[in-house]
């Protein structure tokens, strides 16, 4: 629609103001937007200057100038589209590394949440059962106590240590996400 009253505008305007620009202007509408969007957007705004140029303006008169400044429209509506087929791709790539990012820490708090609670309420309820029965507890029972707190123990030291290394390699990994962002 936007295309139609740029070129609407363009015919009712006279010669002498080439207002080409406007469909660039009109680009920008379409900016974040899929490649075909885009593409299709620019076409049409350069299929609507050529056909103002050949049907309106070779019937006013051939002016040299007129050419130059619908040439270069042309190649500004080339420009901006290369450039937003462009922006649209860093934006997709960005989207996806920032997805990933936040799967990663989603994972990682999942992790958190389930693996760590285990062995945590493990040692609590050891620990309780301690407190509550030390005085009647046998050796036996004692020793068995400590085996199972240790093992409740070791298993949280391990899963500590697999939650460093993630949380390292998920650091690791964004920021050389950001790294690439801003050399590109």
């Amino acid at each position: 629609m936007s295309l139609l009253a740029v070129f609407l505008f363009n015919i009712l305007t006279p010669p002498d103001f080439v207002i080409d620009i406007l469909y660039v202007c009109s680009i920008l509408l379409v900016f974040r937007q899929n490649t075909k969007t885009i593409l299709t957007f620019s076409v049409a705004a350069c299929i609507l200057i050529i056909i103002n140029a050949l049907f309106f303006d070779v019937v006013i008169g051939y002016h040299m100038s007129l050419w130059i400044n619908r040439l270069i429209s042309l190649i500004a509506i080339g420009i901006t589209s290369y450039i937003a087929i462009h922006y649209r791709g860093q934006t997709e790539v960005s989207t996806q590394k920032q997805q990933k990012y936040v799967t990663a820490l989603e994972a990682m708090l999942f992790m958190m949440s389930h693996e760590v609670r285990k062995p945590v309420a493990n040692i609590l309820g050891l620990v309780e059962a301690y407190r509550t029965n030390s005085a009647g507890l046998s050796e036996a029972e004692m020793q068995e106590l400590c085996t199972y707190l240790h093992y409740s123990a070791a298993e949280l030291d391990t899963f500590i240590k697999s939650l460093n290394t993630f949380m390292e390699q998920t650091q690791k990994e964004h920021l050389e996400r950001v790294e690439h962002l801003f050399s590109a």
